[in-house]
């Protein structure tokens, strides 16, 4: 949680044993300076802006077999995700029921989100074969 009882998070489809995420072209416009949380040159654990080594493509629509974490190996390689739901002592609004914070969540509006992005998505891979 975040300023405000915010979650700061990400959320995934998953379908079948597929991995659909559109989030990965946002992270870019996400992680700039201005949108950081609590930037702090003075202060010793903040990072910084991110410095990427790998771009992050524009999605991911994977196999859950290539975003599972390699045994012994609790950090992804780069350029590859790792997918594996909550980890972690729970976050305080779990204490307060998963079921306030489903009813919180417009589903209709995420579903809606979900399927705008396989379209754009679907298109602009018909739009490379063509070019």
């Amino acid at each position: 949680m975040i300023d405000d009882d915010k979650l700061l998070g990400h959320y995934w489809l998953e379908h079948g044993r597929d991995i659909i995420d559109f989030s990965t072209g946002d992270w870019h416009g996400d992680m700039i300076p201005e949108t950081a949380i609590n930037l702090n040159p003075d202060d010793p654990s903040d990072v910084g802006p991110i410095q990427w080594d790998v771009e992050p493509p524009d999605y991911f629509w994977l196999t859950s077999k290539e975003v599972r974490p390699i045994r012994g190996k609790p950090v992804p390689p780069l350029g590859r995700p790792y997918y594996t739901g909550w980890a972690g002592p729970p976050p305080s609004f779990w204490s307060t029921g998963l079921e306030e914070a489903e009813t919180a969540l417009d589903w209709k509006a995420l579903a809606e989100h979900f399927r705008l992005c396989c379209l754009l998505y679907d298109l602009k891979e018909r739009m490379l074969e063509v070019v």
